[in-house]
């Protein structure tokens, strides 16, 4: 998964302002992406490093960015199934 060419320069400030006019599964998107970023950055070395500690388990990146995918492709068939209150109360199993 190569998402360096997204855009990270966006500052929370800036987001927030626009977060009443985007759709929440683009919300949700952009998080994700964001999330991947800094992993790759992070397996690049272009991120800063966390300090080792020994009861940190190994993670598999890739397996980690398929199920970020699977995630948002989920997210998004359950947004546009339906309305807001159905799917809020699908996802609560009422």
């Amino acid at each position: 998964m190569n998402v360096s060419n997204t855009d990270t320069t966006q500052t929370g400030q800036e987001a927030s302002a626009h977060e009443g006019t985007i759709d929440p599964a683009d919300r949700l998107e952009q998080a994700l992406t964001r999330i991947a970023f800094a992993i790759e950055c992070r397996e690049q070395g272009t991120w800063p490093s966390l300090p080792p500690s020994s009861s940190t388990p190994e993670v598999d990146l890739q397996a980690l960015a398929a199920n970020i995918d699977v995630l948002i492709a989920r997210v998004r068939d359950l947004l546009d199934d339906g309305e807001p209150a159905a799917v809020i109360a699908d996802v609560r199993g009422e």
